[in-house]
C-alpha cells in the first residue's frame, strides 16, 4: 500500500513564482513541485548548489495539491537598486551584498510589481516513488 506524507500550507503573505520577464513578478494560485520540494529540501538541510540531491527529490516524489483557500490577491509596487549593467559584466557580481557595493551614486532604479495571495491556504501530498532519496517520515 502506498504511503502519503500529507500537510497544509498557510500563507498570510504567500507567492508561488511564475515566469517574470519585464518588471512584473506573478504568482500562479498554487504551489508549485518545485516550490513545496524547495521547502523540504530546505527542511533535510539541502543547499540550493546540491544539484543532484534536488534532481533526486524532483524525480523521486510524486506530488498532489489541492487549495482549499486561494486567498485574496495583492499586488505590491517595488523599487529595486541594482548596478548598472556595464558594472555587472565587468565584475562578476554573484550576491545582492556585491551588487550594492557599487558606488551609490552609479546604482540604477527599477520598478516591479509582485504579485502575492493574502491568506493562503493548501493541503499538499507527497508519496515516494522508487529510489526515492528519503522516506517520508524523514521529510515528516
Amino acid at each position: 500500500m502506498t504511503e502519503y506524507l500529507v500537510f497544509q500550507l498557510y500563507g498570510p503573505l504567500a507567492a508561488w513564482g511564475d515566469i517574470a520577464v519585464g518588471e512584473i513578478r506573478p504568482s500562479v494560485i498554487r504551489p508549485t513541485k518545485s516550490a513545496v520540494l524547495g521547502i523540504v529540501a530546505s527542511a533535510l538541510g539541502l543547499r540550493r548548489d546540491q544539484e543532484d540531491e534536488q534532481r533526486k527529490l524532483a524525480v523521486g516524489y510524486g506530488f498532489a495539491v489541492r487549495v482549499d483557500q486561494p486567498g485574496e490577491p495583492l499586488t505590491d509596487y517595488h523599487t529595486i537598486q541594482v548596478p548598472p549593467s556595464s558594472e555587472v559584466r565587468n565584475r562578476g557580481m554573484y550576491t545582492r551584498k556585491d551588487e550594492l557595493a557599487v558606488d551609490k551614486d552609479k546604482l540604477e532604479t527599477i520598478l516591479s510589481t509582485r504579485e502575492y495571495r493574502m491568506d493562503f491556504i493548501s493541503t499538499v501530498v507527497l508519496w515516494a516513488k522508487v529510489g526515492a532519496p528519503y522516506l517520508l517520515e524523514a521529510i515528516s
